[in-house]
């Protein structure tokens, strides 16, 4: 979105699984080592990037270190906030105008459009969601895509899904919520609730599965969890 195709981005998590669990390959320490900037989250939420970063690059953003941004404990999925997106980009900004001087007006020119894009996706997300009152999240990476909304969330969070003791609570938040719409991760097994009387959602939200990563990348994998979310109001 800031440097389009003036620069090349290697993501190295790129399935759709959270990168908690990414086995690092020997390529992935000649890109690192290679590149300009490295970015990660931190060392709790990226596993990999400690031992993968470590002199190996010659500027890092550790985005953990970032005050400014929106955060819930013991959870970094923080790009699902469109705030914490709009906080992202001026700080990758100012970073990439600093160390590529020369590309500072183009950077400054797609900032301001990358915002208006990003509220854009705002006013969509606000529209097509307006007439869900509630979900009921089965998975804390997508908490952060229902910020600042008017959506109320009901949170189940558990290693063991297959209990009766979870079964029972989870049947419990059901009868009193109003779109009894499940929302899980898409590396949770949907077919475990597949009794229950409830709308089941599948949300893209641990890891894009991305291969060519371009500069409408984020705003068409968020319109998509946007369209997913809205099959709770059907």
């Amino acid at each position: 979105m800031l440097v389009k195709d003036k620069a090349d981005i290697e993501s190295l998590a790129i399935s759709s699984d959270c990168p908690h669990h990414y086995n690092l390959k020997p390529s992935d320490l000649v890109k690192v080592k290679n590149s300009d900037i490295a970015i990660y989250i931190n060392e709790q939420f990226d596993g990999f990037a400690e031992k993968l970063i470590d002199n190996h690059s010659k500027n890092i953003i550790k985005i953990s270190d970032i005050k400014s941004l929106t955060t819930i404990k013991d959870n970094w999925h923080i790009w699902l906030d469109l705030n914490n997106a709009v906080i992202l980009l001026k700080e990758f900004a100012q970073i990439f105008s600093e160390k590529f001087p020369e590309l500072q007006d183009d950077i400054n020119n797609n900032l301001s459009t990358a915002l208006k894009e990003l509220n854009k996706l705002q006013e969509i997300k606000n529209n097509e969601l307006a007439t869900i009152k509630d979900v009921i999240l089965l998975s804390d990476s997508s908490e952060y895509f229902f910020l600042n909304t008017n959506i109320k969330t009901a949170k189940l969070y558990s290693e063991s899904q297959k209990s009766l003791r979870y079964i029972s609570k989870l049947e419990d938040l059901i009868k009193e919520s109003n779109n009894k719409c499940l929302v899980l991760s898409n590396e949770q097994n949907s077919r475990l609730y597949d009794k229950l009387n409830a709308k089941i959602i599948i949300l893209n939200s641990e890891n894009w599965n991305v291969q060519n990563i371009g500069s409408n990348t984020f705003q068409n994998q968020y319109l998509q969890m946007i369209y997913q979310v809205k099959k709770c109001i059907h």
